[in-house]
């Protein structure tokens, strides 16, 4: 299938690449929706004992390269319940479940391969080597194999953030082929996952990071960032892709749980890695966890602004950027244009071999000030939005308008400029200070942070927390 796509896969994408808000729902192609009911409907069939009703189900996703789906028919071929019983063909879909990324085949692959004997594990690799994945057609709630859908292109809707310039928007369309065709050269299943992406919306990645995530409330949208550009190959931002899709999918299917390798879910928060393969996620992973073990320690008042936070993403150098997409090796940051109600995002982008758990317990503390005082402008505008249909409200409008103002804008600086309100840092530092203090850290810790010297309040924080254990500043006498 994968050497039959090739340039044919993207025959049409130059007229559609350049329509923005195109409907990329195909005649017959099915939807997330379809694919998760179908998956349903062989449950429960198969919990109502009626096994060759739901092989009806289960076949066609399972050919079609499904994870659980093939998982099902390997454990029909195991028991002989609706199929013959064959344990090549058991292990050959337990397999490839698993190779899909289905967690609950990963013992029964190794099971069902351990019971063939020499000739039947040659004849399982046989298969795998030269097994393909068929193409999907939906009418309504009926699904079915379709030969020709196998090799036909998927179209996809673009659209673009208001940020991104022309340029970025001629870059996005011409990279975008080879990110997708990539994603068909990683992993033969990956027509059904990317199939359920209606819409690709690029946004700036500016430097800091190359996010592709789904766009909260609009179902089939997935975000990219146009700097994926700056990758010396389109396979990074291609894996990306289809680990989005592949989470989608199973997120949405009952008791199918993703071997996810770049993310783990800490305290609530989904916390991702890098797919670059020079990334030390590993390291990553461990400290977060050593981090959010502390989280548990901190005061209500500062552990909520950790609460708040939905996921963070770790976007350290990689030396697959192309020079003009090196990115600044410190810190980590809250980003205010992808974040937004029950989607608050913080970014790492400091190499963890090089950092600490107390370091992201103060990022995670900081930033989710930050994602709070988001939150809060957030809250406001929309108390602002309800007063501004009624007459009377100027004055209490114009008084509430001050903080979101602030927040988004700034104040104004030297010439009229606009420039960042420094309150907002003042109160992530002091959020920092409490944290740190709260899990037996030294006040020496804050000694790198570069707002301490702009923020009087907070170190009058810090002068009355070295008294208080006796230990003065560096230089100072006890």
């Amino acid at each position: 299938m994968r050497g039959a796509l090739g340039a044919a896969l993207f025959a049409m994408w130059g007229l559609l690449a350049t329509v923005p808000d195109v409907n990329a729902a195909e005649a017959g192609r099915c939807t997330l929706a379809q694919i998760a009911n179908s998956y349903k409907e062989g449950l429960l069939r198969l919990s109502a004992n009626d096994h060759a009703r739901a092989l009806i189900s289960f076949a066609p996703l399972a050919d079609a390269g499904l994870g659980p789906a093939q998982r099902q028919v390997a454990n029909m071929y195991a028991t002989g319940q609706g199929v013959a019983k064959s344990p090549l063909d058991a292990a050959l879909w337990s397999e490839l479940a698993f190779r899909s990324g289905d967690e609950n085949s990963r013992r029964h692959a190794t099971q069902y391969r351990a019971e063939l004997d020499a000739a039947g594990r040659g004849a399982l690799d046989q298969r795998l080597g030269v097994w393909r994945a068929g193409g999907l057609v939906c009418d309504g709630a009926r699904i079915r194999l379709d030969p020709k859908a196998a090799e036909a292109p998927l179209e996809f809707g673009i659209e673009f953030q208001a940020r991104v310039s022309d340029d970025d928007q001629a870059t996005a369309r011409r990279i975008l082929p080879g990110i997708v065709q990539s994603a068909f050269d990683q992993d033969p299943m990956a027509r059904i996952y990317l199939s359920v992406i209606e819409t690709f919306e690029f946004h700036t990645g500016g430097q800091y990071h190359r996010y592709i995530g789904w766009a909260p409330k609009k179902p089939g949208m997935l975000r990219i960032a146009t700097n994926v550009s700056m990758d010396d190959s389109p396979q990074y931002a291609a894996k990306a892709v289809l680990l989005e899709a592949k989470r989608k999918v199973y997120e949405s299917l009952p008791d199918s749980p993703f071997i996810d390798l770049y993310m783990r879910v800490m305290g609530g928060m989904k916390v991702y890695g890098s797919v670059y393969p020079d990334v030390n996620n590993g390291t990553y992973f461990r400290l977060m966890r050593q981090a959010f073990d502390m989280v548990e320690k901190i005061p209500p008042e500062v552990k909520k602004y950790v609460e708040i936070v939905d996921e963070i993403q770790y976007g350290p150098i990689s030396k697959h950027y192309k020079p003009e997409g090196t990115i600044d090796a410190q810190g980590a940051y809250y980003n205010k244009v992808l974040s937004e109600p029950g989607h608050r995002i913080i970014f790492a982008r400091r190499d963890m071999l090089y950092s600490s758990p107390l370091y992201l317990l103060q990022t995670l503390v900081h930033e989710g000030t930050h994602a709070a005082q988001d939150q809060k402008s957030y809250d406001i505008r929309v108390e602002i939005a309800k007063l501004q249909r009624q007459p009377g409200n100027e004055q209490k409008i114009a008084q509430l308008m001050d903080y979101p103002v602030r927040w988004l804008q700034g104040i104004e600086g030297p010439g009229g400029k606009r420039v960042q309100d420094m309150a907002f840092e003042c109160e992530a530092t002091q959020s920092e200070i409490i944290a740190i203090k709260a899990v037996g850290g030294s006040p020496d810790v804050m000694d790198a942070s570069g707002y301490i010297k702009l923020c009087p309040e907070q170190q009058k924080l810090i002068v009355k927390w070295r008294d208080e254990i006796g230990k003065p500043a560096k230089g100072g006498k006890k």
